[in-house]
């Protein structure tokens, strides 16, 4: 099997990224902002960035790292509001397991969906886009568990 310098360079990434994310059952885990395989600050130093008619794959990758950082943002707030109302309760530990399980589903699922494009300029669009769905679904499951 013939691995490609840029293959191996992206996984190297992910695994960095993956494992930078880890917690121990005693903290909170949160969303790796940088999952989007593109860097956060290549996003907020890019100036002149119009996210409603995005012209290059530059930009539309650029503008759906933004949109996932947002959505891991909005995941975040929810998740945190929820493990405070389980603080104290078996429910406590249970969502951290089923929050930790959740996000290696997603990161393994949006790795999956972008390798379609392997080695295309689309693929960090793809997993950012991947990263969107799967994270806004998530946060309205977590909301609804906060009802």
């Amino acid at each position: 099997m013939k691995i490609t310098k840029h293959a191996l360079i992206f996984t190297a990434t992910l695994v960095l990224v993956v494992f930078s994310g880890c917690s121990t059952p005693a903290q909170t885990r949160t969303i790796d902002a940088n999952a989007p395989k593109i860097a956060q600050s290549s996003v907020e130093n890019k100036e002149n960035l119009n996210c409603d008619t995005p012209i290059t794959q530059l930009d539309m990758n650029l503008c759906t790292a933004k949109e996932a950082k947002e959505a891991n943002e909005k995941l975040n707030e929810v998740y945190t509001k929820l493990q405070e109302k389980v603080k104290g309760t078996p429910q406590e530990s249970r969502l951290l397991e089923a929050q930790n399980t959740w996000l290696a589903f997603r990161d393994a699922d949006c790795e999956y969906s972008q390798r379609r494009y392997d080695g295309g300029s689309i693929m960090p669009m793809i997993y950012a886009l991947c990263v969107v769905d799967l994270t806004e679904k998530r946060s309205q499951q977590l909301e609804e568990y906060l009802e």
